[in-house]
């Protein structure tokens, strides 16, 4: 079985496909700063994004960010970190748009955004218009010095417009990445 785990990369247990995709996703965070994850329900990306996150928290030791919806926030994404013995913070979409720090009226992010070296955002589609509050939010807090490095995480593969592709990808720190198809499908 193509899904069946064959063996630990740096002990966070993948499979072969989905370390490969980690290896393609951090050469374009190395490159461009950013990546688009996208794939159907149930293939892996968080798996992937598992990958990434221990290569930033625990290999680089660099704080993350996971930005998702309140219902994943508070199900699937609550387990993670003891689960994967990785630490991050994880926070919804109101809660990014109500912080503070990004405009808002909560002090919702444990530490000042400088500190995020990874942002993490599961079911990023939900970023793709630029004039909403939660964009203008996102906005706010990829700004900073070190740039963040930035991984969106969609089962949406299309998307409506060429101009919301590039709305994600303007989100990423080298904007020469617009240039660039970053949407990868990671298959067995």
């Amino acid at each position: 079985d193509e899904l069946e785990e064959v063996g630990r990369s740096e002990g966070i247990g993948l499979t072969s496909f989905q370390k490969d995709g980690v290896t393609r996703a951090q050469r374009f965070l190395d490159e461009y700063g950013g990546v688009i994850i996208a794939d159907e329900v149930g293939l892996g990306k968080t798996y992937i994004a598992k990958g990434l996150l221990h290569e930033f928290v625990i290999q680089s030791r660099q704080r993350a960010l996971v930005i998702a919806p309140a219902y994943l926030r508070d199900g699937m994404w609550a387990s993670k970190p003891a689960e994967w013995g990785i630490q991050f913070e994880t926070i919804s979409y109101a809660q990014l748009r109500d912080d503070r720090q990004l405009g808002g009226q909560s002090n919702n992010l444990a530490l000042a955004t400088d500190e995020y070296q990874l942002v993490v955002i599961d079911e990023a589609h939900a970023f793709r218009n630029p004039s909403t509050q939660q964009a203008e939010a996102l906005r706010q807090l990829l700004r900073g010095d070190p740039p963040k490095d930035v991984v969106l995480l969609t089962a949406t593969q299309g998307y409506n417009s060429l101009c919301d592709r590039n709305y994600h990808c303007l989100l990423y720190k080298t904007y020469s990445a617009v240039t660039s198809l970053l949407v990868f499908v990671f298959r067995p």
